[in-house]
């Protein structure tokens, strides 16, 4: 019985990979490059977990920042969402916790990693304060939008070198 649960998971975990590949290989293909993001694998082979730079638009208050975000998938994906963890440093935002996880409630079940990434670029413009409001970010924002602002101009220069670990 316990073999039959191991190679269940390998399967599964294989299958996975293999749904992963081609999702990689379509990010790839779809000119993600031209959006400002540039992607690899954290690990040969292994295509259920993905680093990416995000890089901020001229046009935002980013303007200059590079965001290394960890990506994982997970067994049901698409019907469960990847999970986003920024790295140091951590994109100044409402909308991301002190540790790094994305935090939105725009990201829905079923939604494929070739039409969440557009969206990522999002957080560059948007800040939704509600999503968490008792957070000291969604807070500042509230408060002194002044203040907040000046902290993502600091945070964008502190980013402006990020590159792959």
């Amino acid at each position: 019985m316990e073999d039959e649960e191991d190679y269940k998971f390998m399967t599964d975990r294989e299958e996975l990979n293999g749904v992963m590949e081609y999702e990689y290989k379509n990010v790839e293909e779809c000119g993600i490059k031209e959006y400002g993001f540039d992607v690899r694998l954290k690990k040969e082979n292994d295509y259920t977990k993905w680093e990416m730079i995000m890089t901020a638009p001229d046009d935002s208050d980013y303007k200059g920042g590079k965001y290394l975000i960890d990506v994982e998938f997970f067994m049901d994906y698409p019907y469960i969402n990847p999970k986003f963890t920024f790295q140091k440093p951590i994109l100044y935002h409402c909308n991301v916790k002190d540790n790094g996880d994305l935090n939105v409630n725009w990201m829905l079940k079923g939604m494929k990693i070739d039409y969440i990434m557009p969206r990522l670029l999002t957080l560059f413009y948007i800040q939704d304060p509600s999503v968490d409001k008792d957070s000291e970010r969604s807070k500042l924002y509230n408060e002194n939008i002044e203040k907040f602002r000046e902290n993502i101009k600091k945070n964008a220069e502190e980013a402006k070198d990020v590159k792959f670990k």
